[in-house]
């Protein structure tokens, strides 16, 4: 139902059949009853056998220590349960960002992966474009050693980091 008032009226006509169910409960089984309404208005109803308050504070002394002990266990539980998985939670994030990172090299390095029979004429342009830097690269540092080496000939032998 979406009107408000046939809500409200639904619920007062069910209401007292509620209440005399819960009387029938708690007559024919000996047993003490608590039962608390809220209507679609928002106002509270209750009923109780003996009285609401004698029920619900037997509930309360009796089972608060109860709620409380388990609930301290399954808290520390929930707790230890969050720590590991926050930290499975980094660990895949870091795995996934040296991922992305591998993913980028592979892309930008297929043609060492492809035979050149099998590249298109795109790729082809790509691997020559690569290979041309790789030359103008390889040029440098040989240049770089050379000068090194007519500076500081003894060194040569003694100190292999110019090749970093």
């Amino acid at each position: 139902m979406t009107n408000k008032s046939n809500l409200q009226v639904a619920f007062s006509k069910r209401r007292s059949g509620v209440f005399k169910k819960a009387s029938e409960l708690s007559t024919l089984c000996d047993a003490e009853a608590c039962l608390i309404i809220f209507s679609p208005s928002e106002k509270v109803f209750s009923f109780g056998h003996p009285n609401v308050d004698s029920v619900v504070h037997r509930y309360l002394i009796e089972v608060a220590p109860h709620v409380t002990q388990f609930m301290g266990v399954n808290l520390h539980e929930f707790n230890a349960q969050l720590t590991k998985f926050t930290t499975q939670l980094e660990t895949e994030k870091k795995r996934a960002s040296e991922l992305k990172r591998l993913h980028k090299v592979v892309q930008t390095q297929w043609w060492r992966a492809t035979p050149t029979n099998e590249m298109t004429i795109l790729q082809l342009n790509e691997f020559k474009g690569a290979l041309q830097q790789m030359k103008i690269n390889t040029t440098r540092k040989s240049e770089m050693i050379l000068i090194h080496n007519a500076i500081n000939p003894t060194l040569f032998f003694a100190n292999d980091n110019f090749l970093a």
